[in-house]
């Protein structure tokens, strides 16, 4: 919430040490995310514009909002803006009686642009909108386009109730957020790139987070499931590392071979 960034470096031991923060002096009228690094002074980010006046916004916003990626430099400065426009759900909010807000959360299978770094610069966005991946050079060029091929899949029941009962939501929020899921799901929830595949988590049900892999040429490498209660951090060509977040034993990380 303060926008604070954390310095840490690597010493000869390959430990991340901490050396210091900083805090900027004073409030930036864009919300800056750090999303991936460019070189070793400048990254990409999300750059969305603040809330000037929050009971406006809710009265006017629509159930997606676009955010600006950018080049910052290591104090958040814009170093260039709006390379593209990120789509990006808005949470379900609603104005309380007593005057304040009341967040409910993203509502389930929404659609969203993810962007991943690559080496050298360059950098992929996946559309979910279009089934689309377009990878950009790192002078912003579209180096190539990739149609996915996901077949349809529509949202049930039992897809929803395993997706509330995650969210930990009572009966009266469910109502309100139904009416923001879509008829499909997306063909992809997140995606991940190594050098020689695609990652796509497509669902999470019963068994798991479902994980199909693709190759480059867009075919099929094999599909697995993984825990519910495992955020995948980082995934090379045969393992991906996790944070596994049991509400019973606690936090643990996970690494995993996977042999494709």
């Amino acid at each position: 919430m303060s926008n604070r960034i954390d310095y840490y470096s690597r010493d000869t031991s390959n430990i991340y040490r901490y050396i210091k923060s900083w805090a900027p002096g004073k409030a930036n009228k864009r919300l800056i995310t750090l999303i991936g690094n460019r070189s070793d002074s400048t990254f990409y980010a999300g750059a969305r514009w603040r809330f000037q006046n929050l009971r406006q916004w809710m009265a006017h916003h629509s159930d997606y909002s676009r955010t600006p990626l950018a080049i910052v430099d290591k104090f958040n400065n814009i170093l260039v803006d709006s390379l593209f426009m990120l789509k990006t759900p808005t949470p379900l909010m609603e104005q309380a009686q007593s005057g304040g807000t009341i967040v409910y959360g993203v509502p389930p299978y929404q659609y969203r642009d993810r962007f991943r770094p690559l080496k050298d610069g360059r950098y992929l966005i996946a559309s979910a909108d279009s089934s689309k991946l377009y990878i950009y050079d790192r002078h912003h060029e579209l180096d190539q386009s990739i149609q996915l091929r996901i077949k349809e899949r529509m949202v049930g029941k039992v897809d929803l109730d395993k997706q509330f009962e995650l969210m930990e939501i009572d009966n009266s929020k469910r109502k309100k957020m139904k009416t923001r899921v879509p008829e499909r799901k997306p063909p992809f929830l997140d995606i991940w790139v190594s050098q020689n595949f695609f990652w796509l988590h497509t669902d999470t049900g019963e068994e798991g987070k479902q994980i199909i892999v693709l190759d480059r040429e867009r075919e099929a490498a094999g599909t697995f499931f993984l825990s519910e209660f495992d955020v995948i951090e980082h995934v090379s060509n045969d393992r991906i590392y996790t944070l596994h977040k049991d509400p019973t034993a606690g936090h643990s990380i996970r690494i995993y071979q996977v042999d494709v």
